[in-house]
């Protein structure tokens, strides 16, 4: 009779194996499992979160294809004047404070229910005011744009690089489509449109 013995007529039904070299076989089979998972971990990782960075970035260039429509229509309603923030778009058009974060970002959107106070905390982020919440993710170019100056190159609001790991920027256009633009392209574009870019924001040097 095997180790593994019957223990009644039952054939699927055993006994308990006898001691010995199982806790070294079962010690080798959960060895084997760990290291086959953490293999798999490995490979299936980087596909994993490019598959969920790809998805942000669309996200991303939706968030600016609304702010795009929302100033589209607040000029309508303003003499063809673009408004002074991004900020005061949720209280002027139907576009909500969501919008205004990056899915890639550590931005969250305001803590506030109440419109007054929304738009107080969007301001205070826009301008950088002390203190201030993470609730804003762009910046706005278009202070001083009009529907008549505002082209189809020109840059109204565009996302800080470092939201997407420095690999290019959404950039929202004077007519109201968005482009990623690589990291390659976006310096001089920043510059021709007299966009100052820190010296934080440009991509690490390669060596």
């Amino acid at each position: 009779m095997s180790q593994a013995s019957l223990t009644s007529g039952n054939p699927l039904e055993y006994g308990t194996p006898a001691q010995g070299g199982s806790g070294v076989r079962f010690f080798a089979w959960a060895l084997g499992v760990v290291v086959i998972g953490g293999m798999l971990i490995s490979v299936m990782l980087p596909s994993l979160c490019r598959s969920r960075e790809t998805a942000n970035l669309v996200k991303c260039a939706s968030n600016l294809k609304q702010i795009g429509l929302a100033i589209s229509l607040y000029a309508k309603d303003h003499g063809g004047q673009y408004p002074s923030l991004l900020a005061v778009l949720p209280a002027d058009q139907d576009i909500t404070a969501e919008v205004m974060t990056c899915p890639s970002s550590n931005d969250e959107k305001p803590a506030a229910t109440d419109m007054a106070e929304i738009v107080a905390e969007l301001t205070a982020a826009e301008t950088k005011a002390p203190g201030h919440k993470h609730c804003m993710s762009y910046v706005y170019n278009g202070q001083a744009l009009t529907t008549k100056t505002a082209t189809e190159t020109t840059v109204v609001a565009y996302e800080p690089p470092e939201n997407h790991d420095h690999q290019g920027t959404n950039v929202l256009f004077g007519d109201g489509h968005v482009e990623f633009i690589s990291k390659h392209h976006w310096p001089k574009m920043a510059a021709d449109a007299g966009i100052a870019i820190p010296d934080a924001a440009q991509p690490p040097a390669v060596r």
